[in-house]
C-alpha cells in the first residue's frame, strides 16, 4: 500500500500491520491450544502454547517499534 492511498507512512503501517497480525495470531492460539486440550494431544497444547509466546514477543517488539516512531 502507498502512503497516497492510506495517508500514512508505509513503515508505520507495516508495523502496525504485523502487530495486529501477532496479536490475532496469540488470540488463536488460545482457541486451538483449547482444542487440543479437549483432544487430549499434549503435544498440540505445547505447541500452541510456544507459538503464542513467539506472537506475544513479536507483538511486544511491533509495539516497542512503534513507540518510537509515530
Amino acid at each position: 500500500m502507498s502512503q497516497h492511498a492510506t495517508g500514512t507512512k508505509d513503515k508505520d503501517y507495516n508495523l502496525i500491520s504485523v502487530l495486529y497480525h501477532a496479536l490475532s495470531g496469540a488470540h488463536s492460539c488460545i482457541q486451538f491450544q483449547e482444542d487440543a486440550k479437549r483432544e487430549n494431544d499434549d503435544q498440540v497444547v505445547k505447541f500452541m502454547a510456544e507459538a503464542q509466546e513467539q506472537y506475544r514477543a513479536l507483538a511486544e517488539k511491533a509495539k516497542q517499534l512503534l513507540g518510537t516512531r509515530l
